[in-house]
This record gives structure tokens, sequence and C-alpha cells, in this order.
């Protein structure tokens, strides 16, 4: 029974200074809006430094200033970060505020309009930009929600 229960687990271990990518749930703010497209959504943010191991299964990661995130993390939220080249540049930056834990995003830009035929009434969406995220990041969202949501 023990075999076939350690079959899905992993044995991770971090060294300090070593690059890792870290996992934060959930990803996207889904306070701005009910419907949540989170399937294509980035899964890890980093490249983040290991500063030191907390026990057996926590590690403390040097975070970005101005982020509002507990620095220590369980393993199981945390891979290592493999790059072709040397640089130390992260690849997706953290979000810099958090409530509740959660990631707060702004968006930097409405792109495009639509209307959406659901039921008898037809609602506006927008393609807005987050900021701090890449073009292709770009999601569609109420209008009216996100109206109410964002100043």
């Amino acid at each position: 029974m023990k075999h076939f229960a350690n079959n899905h687990r992993r044995d991770v271990s971090f060294k300090i200074r070593d690059w890792i990518l870290v996992k934060l749930h959930p990803h996207r703010q889904t306070s701005t809006t009910r419907e949540s497209y989170s399937k294509l959504a980035r899964r890890f943010y980093g490249p983040l430094q290991v500063l030191q191991k907390i026990g057996m299964v926590a590690y403390k990661l040097q975070l970005p200033k101005g982020s509002h995130i507990h620095p220590s993390f369980n393993y199981s939220f945390l891979k290592p970060f493999h790059s072709s080249s040397s640089t130390s540049e992260p690849a997706v930056e953290l979000p810099p505020t958090t409530i509740e834990n959660q990631p707060v995003i702004a968006p930097l830009a409405i792109i495009n309009t639509r209307w959406h035929y659901t039921s008898s009434e037809p609602k506006p969406l927008v393609l807005v930009q987050w900021k701090g995220w890449p073009p292709e990041n770009t999601t569609w969202e109420d209008w009216e929600t996100l109206k109410d949501a964002s100043p």
C-alpha cells in the first residue's frame, strides 16, 4: 500500500540560491468578474530565489519589493526553474498587492469591445489588457462588472 500511495508523490529539495517558480492560488483575480477563464492562464510566477529552508517542506523565497505575499511556501507550490539563458530577469512578475492573500490585478487598457448575446438582453464585453501582464494575457470581461470593480 505504501508503494502505491507514494507513486504520485515527488521527492523535492531545493538549495539556497536555487531559482524556482511558485504557484499562487488563484493566479487571476476572480473578484473582478464572476466568470473565471483560468484554464489558459499562467500557473507559475518567477523565477524567484530560495533564501532559506524552513523545516522539511517549507522554503522562504526572495520576493520582489512591494509584494504583499508571505515569503514562505510549501514545496508542493514550487518547481525548479530551468532556463536556456543565463539571465536572472523574472519571466512573470508577482502581483504587487493582494487582498486576503489573493493577487490584485488592475486593468491597464481596453483594447476592443463586443456584444455578448446569451440571454434576452445583450451584454457589452471589453477586451482588457492587465497591468503587469504581457499582451497575450488579455481577457474578455463584462463591462458592467469591470466598471463597478475598477475606479
